[in-house]
C-alpha cells in the first residue's frame, strides 16, 4: 500500500485496473490511450419495450431495463475527463435517429447520462498476457534492430508471476470473455483457445519488439 507495508501475496498477480496500470512500474512501459465515452438513458414505452435484444450499429441500445433504455456511446479519442456533456447527448439522439429512426422517435426526454473513460492502446487489441521485464526484453533482442534475421532468440524475459489483461476500448463486452481463456491458458500451460499468430497481436511486449525493428541501421 502507499504505506510500503505488504497487503497479501500471490505467486500470480493480474493487472485489469484499465487506466491506473500505468502508476506501477512494472507496467508503465505500456503505452494507452484515453477515450471519453458518454451514454444516454431515456424512459422505456409500449412501442420500445418490444426490443428484447440490444440492438447494435455505429453505438448501440439496449432493451428496456428497469423501464429506461441506454444508448450512444461517444467516442471522444483523448480526453481524460469524465464530465457530462449536453452535446453528446444531442449527438447520441442524432445517431440512433439516422440509424433506428423509429426508436428515436418514440423515446422521450433523456432522464440520465454517464461518462466514463475506456483505456485503448496504440493498434486497438487489448494487452493480454505476461509482463516482460523491458530492460531486459530491450537486451535480449537487441539484434533485431540490427536486422538479424538467422539466430536463436533466447526466452523472452518475463516479471516472474506478473500478468495483465486491460486496454480493451469500447470492446470489452465482447473481447473478455476470449480473452480470459487465453489468459488462463498462458498462466496454467494449457493449449491457447485461438492461433499463435494471434495471440502474438495481443501480446503485450508487442510494442517493445516493435520499437527494436524501428531502431534499424
Amino acid at each position: 500500500n502507499t504505506a510500503s507495508e505488504l497487503i497479501a501475496e500471490s505467486s500470480v498477480v493480474v493487472l485489469a485496473n484499465v487506466k491506473d496500470a500505468a502508476q506501477f512500474m512494472q507496467s508503465n512501459f505500456l503505452p494507452f490511450l484515453p477515450v471519453r465515452g458518454q451514454t444516454t438513458q431515456a424512459p422505456a414505452n409500449a412501442y420500445t419495450s418490444q426490443l428484447k435484444l440490444t440492438l447494435g450499429h455505429e453505438g448501440y441500445l439496449t432493451p428496456n431495463l428497469e423501464g429506461q433504455h441506454i444508448f450512444g456511446a461517444s467516442f471522444e479519442r483523448g480526453e481524460t475527463l469524465a464530465s457530462i456533456k449536453a452535446s453528446d447527448d444531442e449527438l447520441n439522439y442524432q445517431q440512433l435517429a439516422q440509424y433506428l429512426p423509429e426508436f428515436a422517435a418514440s423515446l422521450g426526454t433523456k432522464t440520465s447520462s454517464h461518462a466514463a473513460i475506456r483505456m485503448a492502446t496504440p493498434d486497438r487489441y487489448p494487452y493480454v498476457g505476461p509482463l516482460p521485464d523491458p530492460d531486459l526484453f530491450r537486451q535480449a533482442y537487441t539484434g533485431v534492430q540490427h536486422g538479424v534475421k538467422y539466430k536463436t532468440w533466447p526466452q523472452a524475459p518475463y516479471q516472474r508471476g506478473l500478468f495483465i489483461s486491460a486496454g480493451y476500448g469500447s470492446r470489452g463486452l465482447t473481447t473478455t470473455p476470449l480473452c480470459s481463456e487465453l489468459l488462463a491458458a498462458v498462466i496454467t500451460g494449457e493449449p491457447l483457445p485461438m492461433e499463435r499468430s494471434l495471440y502474438y497481436k495481443l501480446h503485450p511486449a508487442r510494442f517493445l519488439l516493435k520499437k527494436l525493428q524501428q531502431q534499424r541501421d
